[in-house]
């Protein structure tokens, strides 16, 4: 799954429409949860510092299907390289509503 996250301003904080399928930033490993959502593995740029976990899409029941609701459950792995901290989390770990544009 791509996906393009926008700041307030439109301001590009990820995006990774154009990047190619086997990509390590495209998330992967999709399946549908017996909840009826989908989960995707995922990973950030800063990976190294915790900004990795299962995003979780549940598409809402409406006639169009343009809404859907989405978060983040991080894992958190740091890794030895990481030597900033933890990093600060791109995708929200409460859960938002998603309109379809």
């Amino acid at each position: 799954m791509r996906y393009k996250i926008i700041d307030s301003n439109g301001s590009a904080i990820e995006n990774t429409l154009d990047l190619p399928n086997n990509d390590a930033y495209v998330m992967k490993n999709g399946y549908v949860a017996k909840s009826g959502s989908y989960v995707f593995s995922y990973i950030g740029r800063e990976v190294a510092c915790g900004q990795n976990g299962l995003v979780f899409i549940r598409i809402l029941n409406n006639s169009n299907n343009q809404k859907a609701k989405l978060f983040l459950q991080v894992e958190g792995e740091k890794y030895p390289e990481c030597t900033t901290g933890t990093a600060k989390q791109i995708l929200p770990i409460e859960m938002i509503e998603l309109t379809k544009q």
